[in-house]
């Protein structure tokens, strides 16, 4: 996240601690802190050079890191620093110094296994980058408990300014190809109520982005299982891309008969995977792969070329773009 000091900000008689807190913030949470005008007769210029020599070394630096830190990673959120908050984008000293100091949440169904999704389909620089956030407090992920994401949500203000450093992340829960479920279209809805950047899956859940080198890792560990096997080869050679992607991995077809979506829309989804169960080995996978499968993100990391080829890389390019942005 991008902070533009305007020059309104160091004329009168401006709070010096509030002012150093800016540069301190910025380079202790890794914001960017920019001068609006860098012009030597300009107010910022001529604020710094009344700073002993020791802090403007210090100020400087963080000027300097800054901009390193905003070509590594442009900001899509900027924020004008000035006297007065008169137009959009435009925030006190003190406001600026409450975005500074906010972490980065990222609002998702589960923290521990959505983390480890999230991580491992990231490249490896962002992955680092994205820990040492985490490491430095200005990012964490907020677990909301699948169904309460919505309660969770709905019960934070309509606010810009206080939303701007939170993100959400959750399942489309799609029975069917562009077919979200209704829960998860009214939390979509929440959310750009609030102002809270989100993204909602295309595939069903976050399993359904395992990759075929993630689940036959899952078949040797902690040694090699072969109903495991047999589970897997079924889900291969019964389905093609598109089942796959909106197939119940953890409890299985079997599961989805009782599903209130699936009752009411039960021809289209018989339709939808009458290839699938025509085939013999359809029946092994009623049940599914067990809840624990949801953990293999954090065990198993993918191949880059299969997140490639298979369009993950393109899908979460935009989301991942909006967290480097705003940190």
């Amino acid at each position: 996240m991008k902070f533009e000091l305007n020059d309104s900000i160091f004329l009168g008689t401006p709070v010096q601690t509030e002012l150093i807190g800016l540069f301190d913030l910025g380079a202790v949470l890794q914001h960017r802190v920019i001068l609006l005008n860098q012009e030597r007769e300009g107010a910022a210029l001529a604020w710094l050079g009344q700073q002993s020599s020791e802090l403007q070394h210090e100020l400087n630096r963080v000027l300097d890191d800054s901009s390193v830190l905003e070509t590594r990673y442009p900001s899509s959120v900027i924020w004008t620093v000035a006297a007065d908050e008169s137009a959009p984008n435009r925030v006190t000293v003190r406001q600026a110094l409450f975005l500074m100091r906010e972490p980065l949440r990222i609002h998702v169904e589960n923290s521990i296994n959505d983390r480890a999704f999230l991580l491992s389909i990231m490249r490896r620089e962002n992955q680092e980058y994205l820990r040492e956030c985490e490491r430095e407090r200005c990012l964490e992920f907020v677990h909301g408990g699948g169904a309460d994401l919505h309660t969770h949500v709905t019960s934070l203000p309509v606010s810009k300014l206080e939303n701007v450093k939170r993100l959400a992340l959750f399942d489309s829960d799609a029975l069917l190809p562009a077919t979200p479920s209704a829960g998860s279209s009214r939390l979509l809805a929440a959310c750009t109520e609030r102002h809270i950047n989100a993204m909602r899956l295309e595939r069903r859940a976050a399993e359904n982005y395992l990759t075929k080198s993630q689940l036959y890792g899952w078949v040797s560990r902690p040694r090699h299982d072969r109903r495991r096997r047999r589970l897997l080869d079924a889900f291969f050679n019964c389905m093609n891309d598109t089942q796959r992607a909106h197939f119940r991995m953890r409890t299985g077809w079997g599961d989805d008969r009782r599903n209130e979506d699936y009752i009411s829309m039960q021809n289209d989804i018989d339709a939808f995977y009458s290839s699938a169960e025509a085939k013999q080995d359809w029946a092994l996978l009623e049940h599914g792969f067990g809840a624990a499968i949801r953990k293999l993100f954090g065990d198993v990391a993918p191949k880059e070329r299969e997140l490639e080829s298979s369009g993950v890389t393109a899908e979460f390019a935009p989301f991942f773009a909006t967290i480097l942005s705003r940190l």
